[in-house]
């Protein structure tokens, strides 16, 4: 027993370092194993929850939301800032912000509205994503076919009104799947299909080079950058034929626009990724066709179908759509000056109405860039318009096609009758006369099917031009733009924009062109009756000539009126009108007779609509571009007046000697800023800094004070500060820091009333007053309000800090604070640095704080450098913990060598 209580005291130092290895083991592996939980809520644009929605957050399996719209999830490790990978599935649904907050947690994802889309995922019978594979899908009589992407998702539309139910007919790679293969999450729009178990081949084996092609994704996108759906091409000899995003997959281990083949286009430009794992195709036509769309048939039927009133009524069904939500820009615009108006002529109100209405007009603006979307949304529209366009011109194809078999089955008829007797000839009389009929019909048919592709090819090109005049705001721009655009959709020897000048009564072409030469500035008078653009603009009507020799009597009447050659023979003139206004006219001309159709009338109406909404735009953009710079302008006269204020850099140099200041307001007017003041030892002001400094009872006050807000609600608070401090150093002879700011905290609360109304403005403040001693050192008394004093000892190399009272002056009512003074003495070259926090708040690209500590080492490291270095340092480290970051607060910093 001895011996082995012998052997365990030799050896507890080791058992003892045993014992800890395997606590420390043991406790790593229960902390390695500990899950991460988060947890969320989803809600929809009108913050009502969304109930029974399926999350997903970094690959984990979905979980349902509760009543509330409530989720926890708990993943296989911990995620920082940057969430990568966030799912929710909620039919009808889509995401439309994501917000994580890492310190709690806690997510919180806004859904809108979205077209009945669903999605999908292909696993194999072990669940294994399948990428590349071919997803056949039959629903409601309709069939599309779609490709799986890297991870086995797909993504395709399915009608409102057809419910996602296993009725849906799923085929993968041409094999059904089974029912019982299809997982359906109804509400999340989501569907799991299983493919069957696969035999390994008998060779058991694959090729390298297989074994390491990894999936591609590709999109192809026409001039207009539109995806292209439906579209054959060829990759290494393979054919392809993009969905209906303009997509495919392939697999391959590498990207080479070489390898890519699209008949009929040439590859305008061609990019991908970093990885390789996308590639995105833009195509053009190579050159013009040089065979029609629908070949010539010999034959035809006796079918002859009427297109008009559907497609005009599209259109006008579409023009409605985005007249209403351009009424709706008008209106956003309007109360946007309404606001920048009140701003710039109402100075008496408050800081904080003030401050509350630039967020109203920033909001403004917002809505005004979600509407603009929902325009560029109808926009879309119009290219959907356009497939159906196109639709209609295969099914004119394919009547064609009837008709020329008909067409031949009558030939052979005639062929026939013609070695028959005389007594069939009535026969070959009535055939004649239905291939005469059926020519007709072909005739006809013809003719609408080029009326259709004209309506195509000017639906498409008025598209894009609409795009670029309704997002032009320069006047000048916008007209270059219409001019240069306008010949491809009419014949337009002549063409011009003329504005009405309400003032002057006149209608001012400014751009005309004809015969494709810009011709100099001329302008109409509203007296002159007889002519065609003051009558469209008078009568807002428009001007449809097709003969001017014989149509002009229609609308003027001047005597001994003679058309001659070089006059153009067709005019059209349309009213420019906005909310009921009359802007201007519009002209196209022909030297043709009878050159404008009822097809080139709306044409030009909906070009018209275009540049009405465009002219508009830029009226109200000009209105706000002025009305901005007059309030910028006055903000500037503000700087002047407080950066004079301001102590100069002479009587900075002249007090203290050596020093730095550091003063960047983060608007054009700070809340930041320095006060100065000095007097001799029997009360004098406005000494000399020699004596003030130098000799030993003349007393200095500097201060650095931060006040609520920035920009002008926080210049107009500096004004109050200066004033304070002037009145209650200067004229009540009050010396004690600590006085000073209990003073000044009483005269904010009764200057601001706010014992009577409810706001918390006010400031924060580093008051010093400085003393010369007898023996040479720098008697400093210092009083704070939420800011510090700096001060480094040049003996022992280290920096101080005296924190300053918590509360801050002014604020809501409150017992009367007491303010804390203290006194230190300093040598020479002893350094005092007094700043507000803009500096230390300042956050660099990822929203990470400049920090106090950080600030302070630097102080420290650069205290026995002079102060021009220690100002070149500190604002070099200022700048690259920025890194174009956009500053958030003003920031002042001052250094002062004792």
């Amino acid at each position: 027993m001895a011996s082995y209580i012998l052997y365990m005291q030799q050896h507890r130092f080791r058992l003892s370092i045993l014992f800890a290895f395997l606590w420390l083991l043991v406790t790593g592996v229960l902390f390695a194993q500990q899950d991460f939980t988060v947890t969320g809520k989803v809600f929809d644009m009108q913050g009502k929850p969304v109930v029974g929605a399926k999350v997903s957050i970094e690959s984990s399996a979905f979980t349902d939301t509760d009543d509330n719209g409530y989720f926890s999830i708990t993943l296989s490790k911990p995620i920082d800032q940057q969430v990568k990978d966030v799912r929710v599935l909620r039919r009808h649904m889509r995401i439309k912000d994501v917000r994580y907050l890492a310190n709690a947690r806690d997510f919180r994802i806004q859904m809108q509205d979205a077209p009945g889309f669903f999605q999908g995922q292909v696993l194999s019978a072990e669940g294994e994503p399948q990428s590349a594979t071919e997803v056949l899908i039959k629903a409601g009589g309709k069939s599309e076919t779609v490709a799986t992407d890297a991870k086995g998702f797909f993504f395709t539309r399915l009608p409102n009104d057809i419910p996602l139910t296993k009725e849906i007919s799923f085929t993968v790679n041409n094999n059904r799947i089974a029912p019982d293969k299809i997982t359906i999450f109804q509400n999340a729009g989501f569907v799991i299909l299983r493919t069957p178990k696969q035999q390994p081949a008998p060779s058991g084996k694959e090729t390298a080079g297989d074994s390491k092609k990894g999936v591609i994704s590709v999109t192809i996108y026409d001039e207009s950058y539109l995806p292209i759906p439906n579209l054959k091409l060829q990759v290494d000899g393979t054919t392809y034929t993009t969905d209906n995003e303009g997509k495919f997959v392939i697999k391959s281990s590498q990207v080479d626009v070489s390898r890519f083949n699209v008949e009929g286009y040439e590859i305008a430009k061609f990019d991908f990724d970093a990885e390789g794992n996308y590639v995105f195709i833009v195509v053009k036509s190579e050159g013009l066709r040089t065979t029609p769309l629908i070949p010539t048939r010999e034959s035809l039927d006796s079918t002859v179908i009427d297109y008009r009133n559907d497609f005009y009524g599209i259109i006008n069904e579409l023009e409605l759509r985005k007249q209403i939500l351009s009424e709706k820009s008008n209106q956003i615009r309007s109360e946007m000056e309404r606001v920048a108006e009140k701003l710039n002529n109402q100075p008496d109100i408050s800081p904080t109405q003030r401050e509350n209405l630039k967020k109203y007009l920033k909001n403004l603006e917002l809505a005004l860039i979600e509407n603009d979307v929902a325009y560029e949304n109808a926009q879309q529209k119009s290219q959907e318009l356009i497939e159906r366009l196109k639709s209609t011109i295969l099914e004119k194809d394919d009547k064609i096609t009837t008709v020329e078999s008909q067409k031949q089955i009558t030939i052979q008829i005639l062929y026939i009758v013609a070695f028959i007797a005389f007594i069939l000839l009535l026969a070959i009389i009535f055939g004649y006369q239905a291939l005469r009929k059926i020519n007709q019909q072909k005739q006809e048919i013809e003719r609408q099917r080029d009326e259709i592709t004209q309506a195509y090819n000017n639906i498409k090109t008025l598209s894009a031009i609409g795009q670029k005049i309704t997002s032009t705001l320069d006047f000048k721009t916008l007209i270059s733009t219409i001019n240069s655009n306008v010949i491809s959709l009419l014949d337009a020897s002549v063409f011009g924009v003329g504005i009405f000048n309400e003032a002057e009564q006149k209608i001012e072409f400014m751009d005309f062109m004809a015969n494709g030469k810009q011709q100099s500035y001329h302008f109409e008078p509203m007296s002159n009756v007889n002519n065609f653009s003051v009558w469209c603009l008078k009568n807002r009507k428009e001007v449809v000539i097709n003969n001017l020799a014989v149509d002009y009597a229609k609308y003027i009447n001047p005597p001994n009126y003679q058309v001659t050659d070089d006059m153009p023979k067709s005019l059209l003139y349309l009213p420019l009108i906005r909310e009921n206004k009359a802007i201007g006219v519009i002209t196209v001309q022909s030297m043709k007779a009878n050159a404008y159709t009822d097809i080139d009338l709306k044409v030009l109406s909906t070009l018209a609509s275009y540049i009405s909404i465009a002219l508009d735009n830029s009226n109200a953009y000009e209105i706000i571009r002025r009305k901005n710079k007059d309030i910028t302008d006055s903000i500037r006269y503000a700087q002047t007046i407080q950066e004079a204020m301001l102590p100069g850099q002479a009587q900075m140099k002249e007090v203290f000697g050596e020093h730095f200041v550091i003063y960047r307001p983060k608007d054009i007017v700070s809340g930041d800023f320095y006060w100065l003041d000095r007097l001799k030892s029997d009360g004098e002001e406005g000494v000399s800094a020699v004596s003030a400094m130098s000799d030993s009872g003349n007393k200095v006050f500097f201060a650095t004070i931060d006040c609520t807000g920035h920009g002008v609600p926080g210049g107009f608070m500096t004004l109050i500060a200066n004033q304070l401090l002037n009145e209650i150093v200067s004229a009540r002879k009050i010396h004690d820091p600590a006085m000073i700011i209990e003073m000044m905290d009483r005269k904010i609360r009764s200057i601001l009333k706010q014992q009577e109304k409810v706001n918390d403005d006010g400031m924060d403040i580093c008051l010093t007053m400085m003393e010369r001693q007898e023996d040479g050192r720098m008697r400093v008394v210092y009083a704070g309000a939420r800011r510090p004093l700096y001060f480094f000892v040049a003996k022992e190399n280290k920096l101080y800090t005296l924190k300053g009272d918590r509360a801050s002056l002014g604020g809501p009512q409150r017992k009367d604070s007491n303010y804390n003074r203290y006194e230190l003495m300093l040598n020479k070259g002893d350094m005092i640095y007094m700043l507000t926090d803009g500096f230390a708040d300042q956050n660099n690209p990822d929203k990470q704080k400049f920090g106090t500590k950080n600030l302070c080492d630097m102080l420290e490291l650069h205290a026995t450098k002079s102060a021009d270095q220690q100002k070149s340092l500190i604002e070099a480290s200022l700048d690259a913990h920025m890194n174009g970051t956009e500053q958030r607060d003003d920031i002042t910093v001052i250094g002062i060598r004792i």
